[in-house]
């Protein structure tokens, strides 16, 4: 039962790109003959992202916020962290590429120095021992790179089941899950565990946020607003060490609650 589950949720990477190429060419057509009656500049997609988004969030009550809550409270503390070093680890690969595709060969060898002792002296990604050696964790991604490229971020776009991004951003996402995520190599149905495992720890992650997010009166812009703020932080550098990455969430909903 549980196999069938996991399967369910992991759909092949191909079809994934297929529908989402689909998706993003009508979307784009539809921002392009959209009129003046837009509501944004930045969001001219706004009638869909807001049903995507309800969509999103109705899937999160349901299933995923009660299993986030039940391994928050039967883990502790030090087996999270663990788990969300291991998953973080398997981000390095992506962030070195990126490094290099951005020319930024110094921050490239500073990142794979930190992805091989993590990988070794801390057990698989498992103890972030580079942190301590004074080589915090930086994040790069394909979006980002485009960005560096020049390549217009296009309309705020909300993803099924992944939520905030952009245009440029979701066809960044493709790319990275398909040549850069190291789960690739895991066979069924030791991926799909993979993949239910680290969406459930990201999201237990966040379990403390519920009580800001459900206290705004319009939470879809709430989180646009702030996933905004966040990608040009770390499309212009500005959010780079393994402390800032943990806490930006909280930051970003700090500054927006006294705006």
């Amino acid at each position: 039962m549980i196999n069938r589950t996991l399967q369910s949720i992991s759909i092949h990477r191909e079809w994934i790109f297929r529908v989402l190429v689909v998706c993003l060419l009508a979307l784009g057509f539809t921002g392009c003959a959209s009129n003046g009656n837009q509501k944004s500049t930045e969001d001219p997609l706004e009638s869909y992202n807001r049903w995507m988004h309800d969509f999103n969030m109705a899937g999160d009550r349901v299933l995923i916020k009660p299993l986030a809550q039940m391994y928050d409270q039967a883990l502790p503390g030090p087996i999270k962290t663990g788990v969300r070093n291991f998953y973080n680890n398997l981000r390095e690969p992506a962030t070195i590429v990126n490094n290099l595709l951005q020319g930024k060969p110094a921050m490239a060898a500073r990142d794979t120095v930190r992805f091989v002792v993590n990988t070794t002296i801390g057990i698989l990604g498992l103890f972030d021992i580079a942190s301590s050696m004074g080589l915090p964790r930086n994040v790069e991604d394909f979006g980002q790179t485009m960005a560096v490229w020049g390549i217009p971020s296009g309309p705020y776009f909300v993803l099924p089941f992944l939520g905030p991004s952009t245009i440029r951003d979701s066809f960044g996402v493709v790319v990275n899950s398909t040549y850069t995520d190291p789960t690739n190599e895991f066979k069924s149905p030791e991926q799909e565990y993979s993949a239910f495992l680290r969406l459930i720890s990201t999201r237990a992650e966040f379990l403390p946020l519920d009580k800001v997010l459900e206290s705004q009166p319009d939470q879809y812009l709430f989180i646009r607003e702030a996933w905004l703020q966040r990608r040009q932080k770390l499309i212009h550098d500005q959010e780079n060490n393994s402390h800032e990455s943990q806490q930006v969430e909280e930051a970003l909903i700090d500054e927006l609650l006294e705006d």
